[in-house]
């Protein structure tokens, strides 16, 4: 990582849980009050956790994640539907141009995209979480896997009549950035296609009632660099205890709230890539491991990753590290690490 000063990065992650005991006050017995009938009090305890954020709920969990395409050209800013996401994978799509992957579950989006085409590390990170697939268009190997190998259960824009059906075009933005669809037309989409909605992700680790003490670097400020038109910076809210996240002079929002996107883990990853077409696009290894850096609370933590079930987790000693409750985004950059992030104290 760059720096001002050379700092070796080490990464000791510690957990102190703190149990608080309760006691019950005995029952009171009051003079001259006719007695009643005592009906006893409706208590509501969230028994579900969201499996993919780790935050507890009233609401049934038992319902598969969707997985979504989603356009970061800077035509495309800002986008729709990000800050209902559960996880976003940030990774590049061709030549210097990230695109967004973003897995549903906890919440539906209103409306989310712009949507775009599909590479075949999209639909394995998708697979990952057992996601339905959602996408507009398709690269040679994306569609040879979803049309000819059948691999996931998936929704395209440009099946039959979805591009304005099911897929709808922004009026204010031009192709190919302007596709959307709403969570009520994904239902219906995958609905019609006979696919099974109910399954129950397998959940992440996360922090419950842990008292957490991080240690490495601060990190205010963390910038990692794709290109100059791509590059993003991340940064700290201490008084929130969340990133948020730039584009150069752009901070990331929801397009119809302007509310800023808020980021309780970030995970960067280095992974190798190889460009196979004169597109610039890539081959992406998501399944060999490697160096990582971890952002929770300020703190950069180094440590490396592996490919669990076909997702990417962060991983010390052995042990997987657990996240933080809430969003989590996770960068994919071609080695090395070291020459892609600069942090910021």
């Amino acid at each position: 990582m760059k720096k001002s000063s050379k700092i070796l990065l080490t990464a000791v992650l510690a957990a102190v849980i703190t149990m608080t005991g309760c006691n019950k006050d005995k029952d009171t017995v009051h003079e001259n009050v006719d007695p009643v009938e005592e009906t006893p009090e409706e208590v509501v305890v969230s028994d579900n956790i969201f499996p993919l954020t780790g935050i507890p709920t009233d609401s049934s969990i038992d319902h598969r994640p969707f997985a979504v395409t989603i356009n970061n050209h800077r035509q495309a800013r800002p986008q729709s539907g990000l800050l209902e996401a559960d996880i976003v994978y940030e990774v590049l799509s061709e030549y210097e141009i990230t695109r967004l992957l973003a897995i549903y579950h906890s919440k539906q989006p209103a409306n989310v995209g712009p949507v775009r085409s599909a590479r075949g590390y999209h639909i394995d990170l998708a697979k990952g979480y057992d996601a339905f697939f959602i996408s507009h268009g398709w690269s040679p190997e994306a569609k040879e896997r979803l049309y000819i190998q059948n691999e996931t259960e998936h929704l395209n824009g440009m099946e039959g009549n979805n591009d304005g059906g099911l897929f709808k075009r922004s009026s204010d933005r031009k192709a190919p950035h302007n596709s959307y669809i709403t969570y009520g037309n994904i239902i219906k989409g995958l609905e019609s296609k006979g696919y099974n909605l109910i399954a129950e992700p397998k959940p992440l680790t996360f922090y419950e009632n842990d008292e957490i003490e991080l240690e490495g670097v601060t990190a205010h400020d963390v910038t990692i660099d794709y290109h100059k038109l791509y590059d993003v910076t991340y940064k700290y809210d201490e008084g929130q205890k969340t990133y948020s996240r730039h584009n150069g002079s752009y901070h990331a929002v929801d397009y119809a709230t302007q509310d800023p996107i808020a980021i309780n883990n970030i995970l960067v990853v280095e992974t190798k890539h190889e460009v196979i077409d004169e597109q610039g696009r890539r081959k992406i290894d998501l399944t060999s491991g490697g160096k990582a850096l971890l952002l929770q609370e300020g703190i950069a933590i180094e440590l490396e990753w592996v490919s669990e079930d076909g997702r990417i987790l962060p991983i010390y000693n052995g042990e997987v590290v657990k996240f933080l409750p809430g969003q989590t985004w996770i960068n994919i950059i071609p080695e090395f690490i070291e020459q892609r992030v600069v942090i910021e104290e």
